[in-house]
């Protein structure tokens, strides 16, 4: 291979000295710790760094001092903004930018691998080289479609992952088209100079000429960078010569495949306008032999051969040979029997059997997702457009959790209560979504393997629904490992997305954050903004909500704020998820006034359109209650409380947890204003929707029924009381220990009851109550001398 040295270092005409950057290692670029110097090049310096808010390695590029100056600086903004655009996984990820001494810095991805050049001294197969260098093209015209140029493509400028993974680096000098530049951007001194840019041996003779570089002048130095991969050097160009006008054609071995000859030939052409239109075309034309094409295709996948019934050919006669007319298929009618093989008649009745006695509403909710997805198929099949095929793989993701809910209920695991089953089926995804479904600028489709493993997680999301959180780890964890075999980011990171909530549910904290962090990374990597968004929302959750950790989780805004304002406000729901995330975490870290802000913004979402899920609204509006009733505002929280209350019964129905919570809230807000009686009618509704979701056993029912109970205590129904307080004590002891301060808060209620029957002069009763309670206490010392002192002060 040729020496990388001189030949291939950047060229710039601009005469300023460029002093390398030098960090030690161990010292700080604002948040990031610097590890080791990668290397210098034309425009900077690159370090190897780790980010220890996220925990991850990056690579920060800083401009040379003689590259410090204002003109400077703003193209290297510019194109830090303009790689942040770029959502290809062939594209190296652009985390965020900064200043240091008046130079700027770009925080990237690290891939942990070797160059291009690296890789070819090692002996690779041409099918290898022809295959990694498609990947380069793949990003490469992303980056044009986005209206960046990258301009110096060359076997320094791609990395090669140790996942074997290929990824275009150093953007550096990237032309930005109009609609990209800043607006203070001093054009004509930035992208009019007379400066040289690029890599002479790969330039495209345009370039050399000092010409405006185009996509075209990249599609000239990738299939140089081919041939030379290919041959083993690069063809023999007098460089001056082109400067200075000649037209050289560049001849291509004879030995080469013929569908490389023919590439290599047209990508190199003397003169722009006879190469290809674009960079699509020309990896149209190299990544793969022509594949056979059927002559009709049905949606869905499925095949009409022998099955179709002889009434379908209108034969003319017995010895009739010709071709003869065939009853058309409507392979959009067709592949409404789909969602037939998922949910039918069939399997109704294991599923009852498995689900109980909330099979009816269970089997309505399917029944309603079943034919909304009929009636969607038909509707997103029959259009046209460019959005049809995205709205096609939503549906395939509905029809998915379909399948899956089917799959799981009709097995349930012996210890999944069954009537967790009709929440998981309302929380079965709307196919009417994906009629008004739009692809966000980019995003590359999914391959079949990618959506096999993305119809294994609709499994695991089922279980976790189901409260099976076990079983969703690990079915999440296999397919994360089997994500990094293909290699696909954006399964790995939502497979850590679930994973990490699971782990959360399970107490295992220091895993959950593990996995999440791991899903912020790939996202990252995969440069979907709203799976970013998502994962960023259910770390900062999981660190500030589950762990408690609020100021921590809060440190981690930037990224999540990132992700969302990436997405330029086309995914409202993205939006909305980020300002409940963060509100909720300040209720928890009792930033009210912040977390009224946050959530007043999320309810301004709410406003716009399109309409979004009336769980986000109960939420949404919930949240705002909690931080208004944190700041005094009674009035206002008791609002957003019924507001949400509505939102709840419209999206579960009566009887559900989150419900009973509202409820219940609304009676303490009453208990505060002494309206008992307003109170005991709110806890009464509170324990019938606890009761018919959650069900005797559980925590959220025994809560109530303390509130309940005191409630009465305080009206005087004190009969009333003592068995919905007991039940309450004893509720709480089973679930949480008599030693935890859940458990034992029941006794600030007893003690409250014991001194209403004293005062009401019923003093056996108070006693009955105080010996039963401290029988129940046994096992905490404290608690028992607490009420023997009280049983002490009766007598």
């Amino acid at each position: 291979m040729p020496d990388p040295g001189e030949r291939t270092a950047t060229l710039h005409s601009s005469p300023r000295a460029r002093e390398p950057v030098e960090l030690e290692v161990g010292s700080r670029l604002g948040r990031f710790v610097i590890e080791r110097t990668i290397g210098a090049g034309g425009m900077g310096t690159v370090f190897a760094a780790r980010d220890p808010d996220l925990d991850r390695p990056v690579a920060i590029k800083m401009l040379h001092a003689g590259t410090a100056d204002r003109a400077r600086q703003q193209r290297l903004l510019a194109e830090a903004r303009a790689i942040a655009k770029i959502r290809h996984p062939n594209v190296v990820v652009v985390h965020e930018i900064g200043e240091h001494e008046q130079r700027l810095f770009v925080v990237m991805e690290l891939v942990e691998g070797v160059s291009l050049r690296e890789w070819l001294d090692k002996p690779h197969s041409s099918d290898e080289k022809i295959a990694v260098l498609v990947a380069a093209a793949r990003g490469l015209a992303h980056a044009h479609a986005q209206g960046i140029t990258h301009r110096d493509f060359k076997p320094e400028n791609l990395m090669i992952g140790s996942d074997g993974h290929a990824k275009v680096v150093d953007f550096g000098i990237a032309q930005l088209e109009s609609s990209l530049r800043d607006k203070d951007l001093d054009v004509v001194s930035v992208t009019q100079s007379a400066d040289v840019i690029g890599t002479p041996p790969y330039m495209a003779p345009e370039q050399l000429r000092g010409e405006s570089a185009t996509p075209a002048a990249d599609q000239y130095s990738w299939c140089l960078t081919l041939y030379e991969a290919l041959v083993g050097d690069r063809p023999n160009r007098d460089l001056a010569a082109i400067a200075a006008g000649a037209e050289i054609t560049i001849e291509v071995p004879t030995s080469l495949p013929a569908r490389v000859r023919t590439v290599l030939a047209r990508g190199l052409a003397r003169k722009a306008r006879y190469r290809y239109a674009s960079m699509d075309e020309l990896i149209a034309h190299i990544a793969s032999a022509p594949r056979r094409r059927w002559p009709l295709a049905v949606a869905g996948g499925l095949a009409i051969g022998a099955a179709v019934t002889a009434g379908a050919f209108m034969m003319r006669g017995h010895d009739d040979h010709r071709a003869q007319p065939v009853v058309a298929v409507d392979p959009c009618a067709a592949g409404v029997t789909r969602m037939d093989a998922a949910w039918n008649r069939t399997l109704k009745g294991p599923l009852a059997t498995s689900v109980g006695t909330v099979a009816p509403q269970v089997t309505e909710a399917l029944d309603t997702r079943a034919n909304a997805w009929r009636t969607s198929y038909v509707a997103v099949c029959n259009a046209q457009g460019p959005a049809r095929a995205h709205r096609m793989s939503c549906l395939d993701d509905s029809l998915a959790s379909v399948s899956a809910f089917v799959d799981f209920w009709t097995a349930r695991p012996a210890d999944v209560d069954p009537t967790s089953a009709v929440d998981g089926a309302r929380a079965i995804r709307d196919p009417r979504a994906c009629e008004t479904a739009v692809p966000v600028d980019g995003e590359v489709p999914r391959t079949p393997a990618e959506d096999a493993l993305f119809a294994r997680l609709e499994k695991a999301n089922v279980a976790r629904t189901a409260a099976a959180y076990q079983q969703s780890v690990e079915i999440a964890h296999g397919v994360a490992d089997d994500a990094k075999k293909l290699p696909s980011d954006r399964v790995f990171a939502k497979a850590r997305i679930i994973s990490g909530d699971g782990l959360g549910f399970l107490q295992k904290m220091e895993q959950s954050e593990s996995d999440l962090r791991d899903a912020v990374d790939a996202a990252s990597r995969s440069k979907e903004d709203s799976l970013a968004a998502s994962a960023w929302g259910a770390l900062i959750t999981t660190v500030g909500v589950h762990e408690g950790k609020a100021d921590d989780a809060l440190k981690l805004a930037v990224g999540a704020r990132a992700a969302v304002a990436r997405l330029g406000g086309k995914d409202h729901e993205a939006d909305l998820r980020l300002h409940l995330d963060l509100g909720r975490v300040m209720n928890v870290g009792e930033h009210f006034a912040d977390a009224k802000t946050e959530l007043e913004q999320a309810v301004a979402v709410l406003e716009q359109p399109p309409r979004l899920s009336d769980k986000l609204v109960g939420e949404v509006h919930f949240e705002l209650a909690t931080a208004l009733t944190g700041l005094g505002d009674k009035d206002g929280a008791a609002t957003q409380l019924q507001t949400a209350l509505a939102a709840q019964r419209r999206a579960y129905g009566d009887n559900h947890p989150a419900v009973g919570q509202t409820l219940q809230y609304l009676g303490l807000d009453r208990m505060e204003r002494a309206d008992n009686a307003g109170a005991e009618t709110y806890m009464q509704q509170a324990r019938v929707a606890f009761e018919g979701s959650v069900g005797h056993d559980h925590p959220l029912y025994a809560s109530v029924l303390c509130d309940l109970g005191t409630v009465q205590t305080r009206q005087g129904k004190l009969d009333a009381a003592r068995p919905n307080i007991e039940q309450c004590r004893d509720g709480l002891i089973a679930a949480y220990g008599i030693e935890d301060g859940n458990a034992t808060s029941a006794y600030e209620v007893i003690y409250e009851l014991a001194t209403a029957y004293a005062k009401a002069h019923q003093t056996t009763a108070a006693r009955d109550l105080l010996k039963s309670s401290r029988t129940a206490a046994a096992g905490n010392a404290k608690l028992v001398g607490a009420i023997d002192k009280k049983l002490a002060a009766l007598k």
